[in-house]
């Protein structure tokens, strides 16, 4: 369930938290949305996933990725039905640009999906994109809800109390906060451990390094 307590709601559990001060709206709504940033940029929810497909170009070796992209993984060309390998940044910059064909391999930078070899042809790619988030909407706070799931809220509404009270300078307090926030997301079960439940795909093991390059139909050693 993708949260309990809309915007609204939120806010009047932290007017009861903060008491009498007269904070404002703007100020407690920038405190909940940072402490909304904290939560989806550091654990992973499969709300925030979502398949993300283009075409390549003849020539072209970047690509924008989604507006919102917090992280890529898993890209995968679905006309050679085979899965591109991550290069880092400082080992993709390595790579004989001149060298053309189906993508084998990708990096990210300045915003965009780069792929190896450059594309020759039209190539239909496909890649998860882990959505950034976008915080809540004034226009919608009695409606909308966070978008993670409901046995995070408490999490949100305690981290959103710690970082009032860190800017309101009330530092004892602050750290009270922060500390009950450590131990609600201590409690709390990722998406991935309530997912590892079910079953599963078995793991396959390789024995050497050319069944892995058989496995993967690629040379690791291809442009270095």
């Amino acid at each position: 369930m993708p949260g309990r307590l809309n915007l609204t709601t939120m806010r009047a559990e932290l007017e009861l938290i903060f008491g009498s001060q007269a904070i404002g709206d703007t100020r407690v709504d920038r405190w909940i949305n940072l402490a909304l940033d904290e939560i989806t940029g550091s654990i992973d929810f499969v709300a925030q996933l979502e398949t993300v497909s283009f075409n390549t170009v003849d020539g072209t070796v970047g690509y924008n990725e989604a507006s919102d992209c917090l992280g890529v993984s898993a890209v995968w060309d679905s006309t050679n039905n085979n899965r591109l390998l991550f290069s880092p940044p400082r080992n993709f910059i390595r790579l004989d640009e001149t060298v053309e064909g189906p993508p084998k391999r990708y990096t990210r930078m300045a915003s965009q999906l780069h792929l190896w070899p450059t594309p020759n042809a039209v190539f239909a790619i496909k890649y998860l994109n882990r959505q950034a988030n976008p915080g809540w909407s004034t226009a919608n706070a009695g409606a909308d809800t966070s978008g993670i799931p409901s046995t995070w809220d408490p999490v949100l509404l305690a981290l959103s109390a710690h970082y009032g009270f860190s800017a309101l300078e009330e530092l004892d307090r602050a750290a009270y906060w922060h500390q009950k926030a450590m131990t609600l997301i201590r409690s709390r079960l990722t998406d991935d451990e309530r997912d590892s439940e079910g079953e599963a795909e078995p793991l396959s093991v390789v024995d050497s390094w050319d069944e892995l390059q058989q496995q993967m139909d690629y040379d690791f050693t291809e442009g270095m």
